[in-house]
């Protein structure tokens, strides 16, 4: 598994895309699966292009 950390201060426009293109694939819920080994209680993310 490939992963990007960005840090709560920055908003990266290049991640913002890299998530929207796996909602289109439907690979939303690998996102968030993975996201739960670290907080078994993340029940949906959200990416807003805006920031």
């Amino acid at each position: 598994m490939n992963c990007l950390f960005i840090p709560a201060d920055k908003n990266d426009g290049n991640a913002t895309n890299n998530f929207a293109t796996l909602v289109k694939r439907n690979k939303k819920q690998t996102v968030i699966d993975a996201l739960n080994e670290f907080d078994p209680q993340i029940e949906s993310i959200e990416a807003l292009p805006d920031g």
